[in-house]
């Protein structure tokens, strides 16, 4: 049995680090085609993606330490840990085979929306408990919605803006977008400080919903131009 436990940990690592790095390819990728419509040399293009890569090699080894120091406060198993987030990895990757498709089928507004409220579900299943269960179950569905908010959004932006703003465009979208993922990795320690597991989930569910809203709002409106 627990030969069995462990050779499907290794087949989901396995599945979650070949969608990791399809995704690290296609970001460095994009991220050299629109730094190169922006540099003014083509010897600056690469530049906004090695600054990416020196932040994480300079944070990797503070926050080892950190947790090294800290430990582990719930006293999970280390595979358990592995199994909970091979999950969360396989929930944000493995949609983007289909999203394409429902997105077409049912409109990217209506999947912005369903990733809001998977995105509050995951918040609510997190309120609920603190086991690996709910760590899994809360893991998941946030991984999926942001699947489904990522995607759709892209998707949006392209209709957002004129041909020759392409470049323009997208590179702001990428700032923000590594911008907040930035500011929000050096404040969840803060806020967790501050506030507690509980007291966070109840401050980004008011996000998720009024995304949703204005998001559901903004699809009546276009079906009533129609």
């Amino acid at each position: 049995m627990r030969v069995a436990h462990e050779k499907a940990n290794v087949a989901l690592l396995v599945i979650g680090q070949i969608l990791f790095l399809i995704t690290s390819i296609t970001v460095m990728t994009l991220s050299g085609v629109v730094g190169l419509q922006l540099a003014p040399t083509p010897s600056l293009a690469t530049l906004p993606i090695t600054g990416m890569m020196l932040g994480a090699l300079v944070f990797t080894l503070p926050a080892s330490l950190l947790m090294k120091r800290i430990g582990r406060r719930l006293g999970f198993l280390l595979a358990d840990i592995a199994t909970v987030m091979q999950w969360h990895v396989v929930g944000m990757f493995a949609p983007s085979f289909v999203t394409g498709s429902l997105i077409g089928h049912f409109g990217v507004y209506r999947i912005i929306v369903v990733g809001s409220l998977l995105l509050m579900s995951a918040f609510v299943a997190a309120l609920f408990g603190a086991t690996l269960g709910h760590f899994l179950l809360a893991l998941v569905l946030l991984g999926i919605g942001w699947n489904f908010l990522f995607i759709g959004g892209s998707h949006l932006l392209t209709q957002a803006h004129r041909p020759s703003e392409r470049s323009l465009v997208q590179g702001i979208n990428d700032f923000l977008v590594f911008a907040m993922v930035a500011l929000g990795s050096l404040l969840a320690g803060v806020l967790f400080a501050a506030l507690g597991w509980n007291g966070i989930q109840w401050l980004m569910l008011p996000f998720a919903l009024v995304t949703a809203l204005l998001v559901w709002r903004q699809s009546r409106q276009v079906s009533a131009s129609l």
